[in-house]
């Protein structure tokens, strides 16, 4: 299943290379003059702040790398938009991935079949930051442990399941992912319009 997606991605980055080439060739034929000529050509390339949320409240990230950016990305925002005071460290050795619903869970976690598990355990909502040795300590173990732990975190983006969810299932996961889509729209904001 990466397959589909990294072929997905490189198809995407082609389609805005190829996309910005054109308008780099308009430029430069004088067919776009102005800043505003740009920018309304534009307007057709990338996607509206609904498009872009529709999009995110069902995203999954298999790699990692991505995932840690994304979700640092939006707790800096939450923290303070362009210029937080703090900023979450984004060495993995430090702070890494955590999946709350695990990625091979053991009983503790069966209320969610074998499909759910492949379909959640990627999606951004089920992720979050937390201290590297803090996920070792807990790997594998149920909601309620990770819980506590989660709401020792200076993290909002990790507190927030501690103070907003008493279990975690499949509707958590989605509503938490449309929480953080709230916030992606003003953490990747073009403001082009």
């Amino acid at each position: 299943m990466v397959g589909p997606k990294f072929n997905y991605r490189i198809a995407r980055r082609w389609y805005f290379r190829k996309k910005y080439a054109e308008k780099a060739k308009e430029i430069f034929e004088e067919q776009i003059s102005t800043a505003q000529e740009l920018k309304n050509s534009l307007l057709s390339i990338i996607p509206s702040d609904d498009d872009f949320k529709t999009k995110f409240i069902v995203a999954k990230s298999s790699t990692e790398k991505y995932a840690r950016y994304y979700l640092r990305a939006i707790e800096n925002q939450k923290r303070g938009g362009e210029s937080p005071e703090l900023l979450v460290n984004s060495n993995p050795n430090v702070v890494n991935l955590e999946h709350v619903l695990p990625k091979n869970p053991q009983d503790d976690w069966s209320n969610f079949s074998e499909e759910q598990i492949i379909s959640l355990r990627n999606r951004l909502g089920n992720l979050t930051l937390l201290q590297s040795r803090i996920n070792s300590e807990e790997g594998n173990a149920n909601f309620n442990s990770k819980k506590v732990r989660f709401g020792q975190s200076e993290l909002w983006i990790t507190k927030m399941i501690s103070e907003e969810y008493k279990s975690w299932d499949e509707n958590n996961i989605v509503d938490r992912q449309q929480k953080l889509a709230e916030i992606a729209v003003q953490t990747w904001n073009l403001n082009i319009t």
